[in-house]
């Protein structure tokens, strides 16, 4: 049986690491070293939301409260199983954000992605463009 659970314990991150999706200069350290930052400061300001069956690890949500904003970002998304559990798990974070008067999530995704697509049957819309430019 699969469960989900917000997870509190900073030894997750070490766990979930592997899984991360990197982004230039946004390494899996990087990210790592945010979370453990949020986690052990602001642990109110981070939800992470991670799927299990047995000890193994089937996906996870990690997103957190963005500074001075009216949003949250979840800034990785995983999952080795099928749609329900991101419905789910994206159920639960929305729930999360409500508790703490959050009225939007956020994330990044590559456009016409088979990510894009599943988000979109969440109920997520494009926002605007993030655009790049290496110098």
């Amino acid at each position: 049986m699969i469960r989900i659970v917000q997870e509190h314990d900073v030894k997750i991150i070490e766990e979930l690491k592997p899984y991360f999706i990197e982004d230039g200069c946004y390494t899996k350290d990087v990210m790592a070293d945010e979370f453990l930052y949020l986690m052990t400061n602001y642990p109110d300001d981070i939800c992470v939301l991670v799927a299990r069956e047995e000890n193994f690890v089937l996906g996870f949500i990690v997103a957190h409260k963005v500074y001075n904003r009216d949003y949250a970002y979840f800034a990785q998304v995983y999952s080795k199983v099928d749609s329900e559990f991101a419905l789910k798990g994206f159920s639960k974070l929305i729930r999360w954000c409500k508790k703490r008067g959050i009225k939007e999530l956020r994330g990044e995704t590559e456009r016409d992605s088979v990510a894009m697509r599943g988000l979109k049957t969440y109920g997520f819309t494009e926002h605007s463009i993030v655009v790049s430019r290496i110098i």
